[in-house]
């Protein structure tokens, strides 16, 4: 009985000490995955009256389950070349670092965690580190969250972040889409972990509206494979000004007057468009004809000309390509119809003349083959009062109109 208190005040005593002088610091709680590894920051404190005793060689062990020899197990000691975990203490003990990455873990090395600093002196620090590891790894974060709605020609920058639990194997951050250029780097936090990012930076165009962005953080494992995680963004809303403004004609085939013509007008923006507008182009100037989406009208030979629509919404405006309407066969049809009367009024005419100066030159060969020596006088009246007389000879002269 008085051993056991003499070892119960022993170890109040020790207590005493390691908590004004002897102390450990690591991180409370640890994530790693599973067929990885996993960086342990760690650093240490003693009384100065060990200081000297820290002296090469030194080395470190980390035990799970319990600081003390009853119930735990060593699963790795830097001055054994076998161990249940291989790792390496990669800080300097004689600087009182302690820092360590333990390679090839699995689930069923989830537990807690103690260091031990053995030199000129042996020392097991009580305080615990707790190992989770998993299979699963943990989701990218997206920062920020939501991005407020934005105008076009904005210029955003996405942020995306996960943990490096394994510095020799960090993990590969991928967007999609990829929209700009992407930057990545391996950041070390205030607790000694690692923090894997990558940021986005690309300036918001109409075509990104309602876009959801993922960030997928992909992990490989030491031995075969990867894990993989995939963070997505809420889409993006972007506000622009009318775009793809396009004006057209709806009408029957073939169009006759009077006919039901409409000019439908459409176009993209975001908000939606508030107005369209319809203008006659003369000239250099543009005539305003009405608004609406549609435009219709009875079609008259009148109608003919250039139209074009303007799309307007609170951002801006935009006007579409001129259109024709060309009512050839509705404008013309009088005039090429009187064209065609006369051309063959005209041909008709040239024919009759032809006939008749056959017929004056048919008498003339008939006049030389005759034996009368009498002048003979013949008048001939044609149309438009063109009027022939045969010679003595039988020639044909003109007399006049």
């Amino acid at each position: 009985m008085g051993g056991n208190l003499r070892l119960l005040l022993l170890s109040f005593l020790l207590s005493g000490v390691r908590c004004a002088e002897w102390s450990l610091w690591v991180p409370t709680h640890l994530d790693a995955l599973e067929d990885s590894c996993l960086l342990i920051p760690c650093g240490f404190d003693l009384p100065d009256n060990y200081l000297g005793q820290l002296s090469k060689p030194a080395g470190g062990v980390w035990r799970k389950g319990s600081p003390w020899f009853t119930g735990s197990v060593d699963v790795f000691t830097s001055s054994r070349s076998r161990n249940l975990l291989h790792g390496e203490i990669i800080g300097d003990l004689l600087q009182k670092n302690c820092t360590t990455i333990l390679d090839g873990l699995h689930q069923n090395y989830t537990d807690k965690y103690y260091f031990r600093i053995e030199s000129g002196f042996l020392m097991t620090f009580p305080t615990e580190t707790l190992i989770q590891i998993t299979d699963t790894p943990p989701k990218p974060r997206l920062s920020p969250v939501s991005v407020a709605a934005v105008m076009e020609g904005t210029l955003l920058n996405l942020s995306c972040t996960a943990p490096a639990p394994c510095p020799r194997l960090p993990p590969d951050l991928i967007w999609t889409p990829l929209l700009g250029d992407a930057r990545g780097a391996l950041v070390t936090n205030e607790d000694g972990t690692l923090t894997a990012t990558s940021s986005l930076e690309f300036s918001a165009s109409h075509l990104h509206h309602g876009l959801t962005i993922s960030c997928t953080a992909a992990y490989a494992r030491q031995t075969n494979g990867s894990h993989s995680a995939t963070t997505r963004s809420p889409p993006l809303t972007v506000f622009y000004s009318p775009r793809n403004t396009n004006a057209t004609i709806s009408a029957p085939d073939p169009l006759t007057e009077g006919d039901l013509v409409t000019l439908v007008c459409t176009s993209d923006g975001n908000p939606p468009v508030e107005s369209y507008a319809w203008f006659c182009q003369h000239g250099d100037g543009a005539e305003r004809l009405g608004f609406g989406q549609d435009f219709a009208f009875n079609v008259t030979p009148a109608h003919t000309g250039l139209y074009l629509c303007q799309a307007q919404n609170a951002h801006g405006s935009q006007n579409s390509s001129v259109i024709q309407l060309w009512l050839k066969d509705l404008t013309f049809v009088g005039e090429e119809t009187s064209t065609v009367g006369l051309w063959l009024a005209g041909l008709g005419g040239l024919l009759l003349v032809l006939l008749l100066l056959g017929l004056v030159l048919c008498l003339c060969r008939r006049s030389r083959d005759s034996s009368s020596s009498v002048d003979m006088k013949v008048g001939l009246t044609f149309p438009h009062t063109l009027t022939y007389m045969l010679d003595k000879q039988g020639c044909c002269i003109s007399t006049g109109w």
